[in-house]
């Protein structure tokens, strides 16, 4: 009878451990268990292999052997004072360096860490419990949300002013209401069109010719150009941007009521380059005949 209690005993405890074991299978942290004071691999699961790096042999081993490239980061030292103080420690978005590359090259993770000692049935501590969860991906995307905001955030307050500034300037000149409304839709409707450019330009930016053929649209004849332009495929920032598409709409709307374009033989040249020895500086030329 002692005998088959010991039996039924040891079958539920192995019963048990397999459970666990299923447990810490499906678990979608990495968790890996270490025995005795050197720190051997008993068992790792899935999403551990996959965050050190998969095709290492590391059960049997030492964790200063099977990831060796862990020794001098200071990782030991942390599992030497868990398995000697049975106190837990637990930290957020650690830098591990991991030989974990296509060809076992070193990459930089970010994981949240948690040792956890493990203990006998008489109190003693026999190993430590490893739970690694890789957030490297997850604080990118944090990251580069926050930049998002933070540059939506920016180019809300340079419309903002520019609109201002628009609005400002119209009706200080303006000779009546009815001519500052016009003017003023029609400087917004530039500005909004200018916007929807470096939108599509991607990173904030846009380019000098796709600024200079939206004003085009709106002030040439295509069947009979009147504008000459040249200049070389050059990139340039949001608010740069905004500015130059009010500066030649302006320049176009003054060519149009005073200038060349107020004559059917006038002609309009635009020309621009990059100057100076640092190559920093741009230069754009309007030129009316």
């Amino acid at each position: 009878s002692e005998i088959t209690s010991e039996i039924m005993m040891r079958r539920e405890q192995k019963s048990q451990q397999e459970k666990l074991l299923q447990i810490f299978e499906m678990s979608p942290s990495g968790i890996a268990t270490l025995s005795g004071p050197n720190h051997i691999f008993e068992f790792a699961n899935e999403e551990y292999y996959s965050m050190i790096g998969l095709g290492r042999e590391i059960i049997g081993k030492s964790v200063a052997e099977a990831v060796s490239e862990v020794v001098g980061q200071g990782f030991i030292d942390l599992l030497d004072g868990v398995y000697r103080t049975g106190q837990t420690f637990s930290s957020r978005a650690v830098p591990v360096d991991l030989n974990r590359g296509p060809d076992g090259e070193r990459q930089r993770r970010m994981i949240d860490l948690v040792y956890q000692a493990l203990r006998g049935h008489d109190g003693e501590i026999t190993g430590i419990l490893v739970q690694a969860q890789d957030v490297t991906e997850r604080l990118a995307e944090q990251k580069h949300r926050e930049l998002i905001s933070h540059e939506l955030g920016h180019r809300l307050k340079n419309q903002l002013a520019m609109v201002q500034a628009i609005a400002s300037q119209t009706l200080r000149s303006a000779e009546d209401v009815l001519s500052a409304r016009k003017t003023l839709a029609a400087r917004i409707g530039v500005l909004s069109a200018a916007h929807d450019t470096v939108i599509q330009g991607g990173l904030g930016t846009s380019q000098v010719h796709k600024l200079v053929n939206q004003m085009l649209e709106i002030h040439d004849d295509p069947t009979a150009t009147r504008f000459s332009v040249a200049g070389p495929n050059l990139r340039v920032g949001s608010r740069p941007s905004l500015s130059l598409s009010l500066i030649l709409h302006e320049l176009a709307t003054n060519a149009v009521k005073y200038g060349a374009l107020s004559t059917p033989d006038g002609r309009v040249d635009i020309v621009w380059r990059v100057m100076g020895e640092a190559k920093d500086s741009f230069e754009l030329v309007w030129s009316e005949s």
